[in-house]
């Protein structure tokens, strides 16, 4: 990907959901962390996670659109100590988190 494409890719992706996707996901999620269940509180809101983190898709799978990236199917919605671990862990490689989005989409 030359540096115009990641520009308009970056433009397009953002950083994050949109929040009308954000609050799909907490509905879809009951309001819970996916990870351990916690309930989020006005203190420690619930977040949403990109399960394919966006930096990967960025250098390795430029084909996936915007839309995909950040879609619902890429999300995971967790209280803020789960979304620490998930960032920090390595759970699963990049090629198997693609594998998995893709059997989803």
């Amino acid at each position: 990907m030359d540096a115009e494409q990641h520009k308009r890719f970056k433009t397009r992706a953002g950083r994050g959901f949109s929040p009308t996707t954000k609050e799909y996901a907490k509905l879809r999620a009951g309001h819970r962390c996916e990870v351990c269940g916690a309930t989020g509180t006005h203190r420690f809101p619930l977040e949403v996670h990109h399960l394919l983190p966006i930096s990967v898709i960025r250098h390795q799978y430029p084909f996936l659109s915007a839309v995909a990236v950040t879609s619902l199917y890429n999300s995971l919605v967790v209280c803020n100590e789960c979304h620490k671990r998930e960032n920090q862990a390595s759970f699963a490689s990049p090629e198997e988190k693609y594998a998995e989005l893709m059997t989803i989409l």
